[in-house]
C-alpha cells in the first residue's frame, strides 16, 4: 500500500474521514444544544432585557424571585396552574392510557397483525 506523508494509507484516511463525519453531526449538536444554550441560560439569569439590549444586573433577579411580594409567590396563580395541570393530566390519561390498554389486549388476544406489532414495539 502506498502511504503518504503522514503515514497514513489511502483506505485509511477514507476511514477516518468516514468517521469524522458521522460524528461531526452529534458532536455538533450536544455543543449548541447542550453547552451553548446551557451557558447563555446561566448568562440571561444575571441579566435583564431593556427593550432593545441586554444590561447586567448582577442577583437582581434572584431577589426579585425570593422577596414575598413578587408575583412568583401568587397563591392564585398556582390555582390555576393545579387545575391546568390536571386537565391536561386527564386529558393523557383518556388519550394514551386507555388506548394503550386496548392494543393490548388485541396483541395478547393474537389477531391479525399482532406478532408483526410485538415485533416493532
Amino acid at each position: 500500500m502506498l502511504k503518504n506523508k503522514s503515514g497514513f494509507s489511502a483506505k485509511k484516511r477514507k476511514e477516518l474521514a468516514f468517521y469524522i463525519a458521522i460524528l461531526a453531526l452529534p458532536i455538533t449538536q450536544v455543543l449548541v444544544f447542550y453547552f451553548y444554550v446551557n451557558i447563555n441560560s446561566f448568562i440571561l439569569a444575571f441579566q435583564s432585557f431593556n427593550g432593545t439590549s441586554y444590561e447586567f444586573t448582577g442577583f437582581d433577579n434572584f431577589k426579585a424571585v425570593f422577596t414575598l411580594d413578587h408575583s412568583i409567590f401568587n397563591l392564585f396563580d398556582y390555582g390555576t396552574a393545579i387545575k391546568n395541570s390536571g386537565i391536561a393530566w386527564l386529558t393523557g390519561l383518556i388519550t394514551s392510557s386507555i388506548p394503550a390498554l386496548f392494543f393490548s389486549y388485541y396483541i395478547y388476544k393474537n389477531h391479525i397483525g399482532s406478532s408483526f406489532f410485538r415485533i416493532i414495539l
